[in-house]
């Protein structure tokens, strides 16, 4: 029972990977947030409870880690735009 859903489940995704394909078409950011409340509840705060001393817990929060998640995301998306200097083109 529940070994249908044995190893890591995906709480965000940033689709298409192809730079072609995103430059022609864009991107979407995708976020799961039943995945993300259910790995904060089950995952999360247990092992917090192990590791955090307790004065330190109540900077524990499932916004902190949204956030953390959506901005860790963002940074994939960004690593896909083109760079640019004053003199040259990436």
């Amino acid at each position: 029972m529940g070994g249908e859903r044995a190893g890591p489940q995906t709480a965000a995704f940033n689709l298409p990977n192809d730079e072609n394909v995103i430059k022609a078409k864009g991107s979407k950011l995708v976020i799961l947030k039943n995945v993300q409340e259910a790995k904060f509840a089950k995952i999360m705060l247990p092992i917090s409870e192990l590791l955090i001393v307790e004065e330190q817990r109540k900077y524990i929060s499932f916004k902190a880690f949204f956030t953390h998640i959506l901005c860790h995301e963002m940074c994939h998306r960004l690593t896909h735009l083109p760079l640019a200097t004053h003199s040259h083109s990436f």
